[in-house]
């Protein structure tokens, strides 16, 4: 993304990289990082570990999840923590329908209709069209992503009815809450290294 969660450490002087495919978002980064470069491309950061690893609003929307996991090891000490956030795809909006730009992005469940690229075809444009359908490729659930992390250790975990990325949108304060499918709005958990495997 555009670095937005990596400001409030890179404010307190940590030292932070940010990681994108997308040039416009690289850019768009540095420029709030007040021409700082901390923000690169995937290969600048090969050989680097780090004290904590943060994947926000982000693997749901990875080809080959399962890989990923194992990959981002190389990049971990034995007290590496990881962060993880995203959203279900079972959630009201898991389809991240929120971002269309027509009255569709105003429907909860709208993803799981049978029919929901037809829709997408009708009133938005190819391109949210095709990031919208790789997110449908790509769903994620807890379960699954429990399975896909069996060998790290889960060390504290968060469900959420109310995300709390919906108070800067929609002004709602959030709510902790349990796993319950198509109900829980996005999925937190801290992750280590697994050293009894």
């Amino acid at each position: 993304g555009e670095g937005g969660n990596l400001l409030p450490y890179f404010n307190k002087r940590c030292k932070v990289t940010g990681i994108d495919i997308s040039a416009s978002k690289i850019r768009y980064a540095k420029s709030q990082f007040n021409g700082e470069f901390i923000y690169t491309d995937v290969y600048s950061v090969m050989l680097k570990w780090y004290d904590l690893l943060i994947i926000k609003d982000t693997i749901e929307h990875l080809y080959h999840q399962d890989y990923f996991m194992r990959y981002i090891k190389r990049f971990m000490r034995h007290d590496t923590k990881i962060f993880i956030a995203f959203s279900p795809w079972s959630m009201p909006f898991g389809g991240h329908q929120q971002c269309c730009k027509s009255f569709l992005r105003y429907i909860p469940y709208l993803h799981l209709l049978p029919f929901y690229e037809a829709l997408l075809r009708l009133y938005e444009t190819p391109a949210k069209v095709e990031a919208l359908m790789e997110i449908k490729e790509t769903r994620l659930s807890v379960k699954r992503f429990k399975e896909m992390i069996k060998d790290y250790k889960i060390e504290k975990e968060t469900f959420w009815l109310i995300n709390p990325n919906y108070d800067a949108r929609f002004g709602l304060k959030p709510v902790k809450f349990i796993n319950i499918p198509f109900l829980t709005t996005s999925y937190w958990c801290i992750i280590s290294k697994n050293d009894k495997l």
